[in-house]
C-alpha cells in the first residue's frame, strides 16, 4: 500500500472509520461482535453440477482476495515490530484496521442465491441434474470478529452523529427572534441507565430558550418527545455541551451580543424556540483484536468522598452525583487522576471549582444560581459533569466537597503489540489456505466428473469451454450418479492435482512464522 498523508493517517485511526451498521441498542448489547457467529444458519444447497461449479469458483476467487488482504496485513504487522516513531506506528495501525474491515466487506459481498457463503454456513453441493446432495462442505466463518475463525477484530458498539439545519429549522429560527445560538456539533456519548439509545435515523432538537434555565429536548421524526434536559445554562458567551442522555451530546455555541438583552427577551415575553436536526447512526467500531487492548478506552469516574450539608429544619444541600461528560471543542480535557470538587453555597451567587491532586485550579464557575430547589447540572466541558441538589436548604451559606477518581477516555494504539498480531494473522492464513485447498479439490472433482461423463480431456478450472458445456446441458441424465461417483473414486490422485497455490501459501506462512520466530 502507498504511504498515507498525515490527514489520511488521522482518518484511518478515527474511531468512526471502517464501522459496520448495527440494530441492537448499545445498552442491550451483550457481545462486542456485530457478526452472528452461531452455527444455526440455513444450509445453502445447489441444484446442479453447473450451480456447484459456479458456487465453488466464486468462493475460491473471494478466498484468494481475503488471502491477499491477510498477506498484506502480515507484511505490515512485521514492519510494525521495528517502528520507532508514532507517525509510522499510526500509519501501520490504520492500514491494518482498513484491511481487516475490507475482509468483512468481501464476506458481505460473497453471496449465492441471496445467501452468504463465507459466514460458516454449510454448503450442500449437487453433482447431478436433479439436485441430489453429493458433497457437503463446512467452510470457516471469515468475518474478522469471529473469535472461532479469523479472530482479527472486535466490534464494540459506537455511534456516528451529525447536526444540521434543514429548511424548516432555518425558517423557524429566523422568525424566532433568538440571536446568538448555534448548535455546532454532536458527539456519541454513553446512554443513561434510565433511557434508551436512539435508533438509526433523523431527530429534531428543540431548545426552549430562557437564559440560564433553558431546556433542550429531542424528538423523533413523528414529533414524539424522547428526552428533555432541564436547567441548561445558555446565557452569556462560550460553548455548552448538552448530554441528551440517549447516546448523543450536542455542542451549543452561545454569544451575548447586547448587555441589555441576552439573545432574546425571555424575561419579559417568555421563552422562544430554537431548532436543529440530528442524524444518528448506530454502528460497530472496527478495533483490532488483542487481549487487554482497546483503541478507544472508555472513561470512568467514581466518587470516593462526598458529604451533604443539612440545616436545623431538615433541609439538605449536596453534590448529588458526579458523571462523565464530553470535552468542549478547543479545550484540553482533564487528565486521568484524583480531583476535588468544591461548591461554595451562597444562594444566587454560589460558585464551584475543580482542583487536581496538587491543588491546581482546573475549572471555576464563580457565579452560579443555586438558590432554587431544582437540581442544577454543571458541565465543566473538561470531561466531568455535576448535579447539585438544594433540597430546601435554609442556611445562607455553606460548603460541600466531593473527591473523585477520574479516568479520561482515550484513543491510542501505543499499547498494541504487533508481535501478538502477527501470530493472529498467521493463524488466519492457515485457515484460508486450508479452505482454498478444499475448493481446489472440489473444482478438480467436478472437472474430472465432467470429463468422465462427456469423454473429454481434463479442463482447467477457468475454462470457458467447460462452463459452456455445463450450460449447454452436458449432463443429459444418461449416466447414473452412482456410476459417476464410482469412476471419480477410481480416478484417485488424478482428481486432486490443482492444489499448488494452497500448498505454496502454506509454505509461505511457515516461512514467515520461522522468520518471525528469529526476530523474537
Amino acid at each position: 500500500m502507498a504511504g498515507l498523508s498525515l490527514q489520511e493517517i488521522a482518518d484511518f485511526n478515527n474511531p468512526a472509520a471502517f464501522t459496520r451498521s448495527r440494530t441492537v441498542a448499545a445498552s442491550a448489547t451483550t457481545s462486542p461482535s456485530s457478526i452472528d457467529t452461531s452455527t444455526n444458519k440455513a444450509t445453502l444447497k445447489t441444484q446442479s453440477l453447473n450451480e456447484s461449479f459456479s458456487l465453488v469458483s466464486g468462493i475460491s476467487n473471494r478466498l484468494e482476495l481475503i488471502q491477499g488482504n491477510l498477506l498484506t496485513m502480515l507484511q505490515l504487522a512485521n514492519e510494525g515490530l521495528s517502528v520507532t516513531n508514532q507517525t509510522d506506528r499510526d500509519e501501520i495501525f490504520g492500514k491494518l484496521r482498513s484491511l481487516s474491515g475490507g475482509i468483512d466487506d468481501i464476506v458481505d459481498a460473497t453471496l449465492f442465491s441471496g445467501q452468504a457463503t463465507l459466514d460458516g454456513r454449510t454448503l450442500n453441493l449437487s453433482y447431478t441434474s436433479n439436485g441430489t446432495v453429493d458433497k457437503r462442505l463446512e467452510l470457516g466463518n471469515y468475518y474478522g470478529a469471529n473469535e472461532g475463525g479469523l479472530d482479527l477484530s472486535r466490534q464494540p458498539s459506537y455511534a456516528v452523529t451529525d447536526t444540521y439545519y434543514d429548511f424548516y429549522s432555518s425558517s423557524r429560527n429566523a422568525n424566532s427572534g433568538i440571536v446568538g445560538l448555534d448548535i455546532t456539533e454532536a458527539y456519541a456519548s454513553q446512554v443513561q441507565s434510565t433511557e434508551v439509545e436512539l435508533d438509526t435515523g433523523t431527530y429534531q432538537i428543540e431548545i426552549s430558550y430562557e437564559g440560564p434555565n433553558s431546556t433542550v429536548s429531542i424528538l423523533n421524526s413523528n414529533g414524539v418527545l424522547l428526552n428533555t434536559v432541564e436547567d441548561v445554562d445558555l446565557s452569556g458567551s462560550g460553548q455548552e455541551l448538552v448530554d441528551l442522555g440517549v447516546g448523543a451530546t450536542i455542542s451549543v455555541e452561545k454569544v451575548q451580543l447586547l448587555d441589555s438583552v441576552d439573545k432574546y427577551p425571555y424575561d419579559t415575553v417568555g421563552p422562544a424556540k430554537f431548532y436543529a436536526k440530528l442524524d444518528y447512526r448506530r454502528v460497530f467500531r472496527q478495533d483490532l483484536a488483542q487481549e487487554g487492548f482497546s483503541q478507544v478506552t472508555q472513561g470512568s469516574v467514581s466518587t470516593t468522598y462526598n458529604k451533604r450539608l443539612t440545616d436545623s429544619s431538615g433541609g439538605a444541600f449536596e453534590i448529588e452525583s458526579v458523571e462523565l461528560g464530553g470535552v468542549k471543542p478547543g479545550q484540553v480535557g482533564l487528565a486521568s487522576g484524583s480531583y476535588s470538587v468544591r461548591v461554595n453555597y451562597n444562594g444566587a451567587n454560589s460558585s464551584i471549582e475543580v482542583k487536581d491532586s496538587l491543588g491546581n485550579l482546573k475549572y471555576l464557575d464563580h457565579k452560579i444560581d443555586l438558590s432554587g430547589n431544582d437540581k442544577v447540572s454543571v458541565n465543566t466541558g473538561l470531561g466531568l459533569t455535576f448535579t447539585i441538589d438544594n433540597d430546601n436548604y435554609a442556611n445562607s451559606t455553606g460548603e460541600v466537597v466531593a473527591l473523585v477518581d477520574y479516568r479520561a477516555s482515550e484513543v491510542s494504539n501505543e499499547e498494541f503489540d504487533f508481535r501478538q498480531y502477527v501470530t493472529r494473522i498467521e493463524d488466519a492464513l492457515e485457515l484460508v489456505a486450508t479452505d482454498i485447498e478444499v475448493m481446489a479439490n472440489v473444482q478438480n472433482d467436478i472437472l474430472n466428473l465432467n470429463s468422465l461423463l462427456n469423454g473429454s480431456g481434463l479442463q482447467s478450472s477457468g475454462s470457458g469451454a467447460f462452463v459452456g458445456q455445463l450450460i449447454g446441458g452436458a449432463l443429459d441424465g444418461t449416466t447414473s450418479a452412482a456410476f459417476a461417483s464410482n469412476q471419480v473414486t477410481q480416478a484417485g490422485a488424478e482428481i486432486f492435482q490443482a492444489t499448488g497455490n494452497a500448498t505454496a501459501v502454506q509454505a509461505e506462512v511457515l516461512a514467515t512464522r520461522a522468520a518471525s520466530a528469529q526476530l523474537a
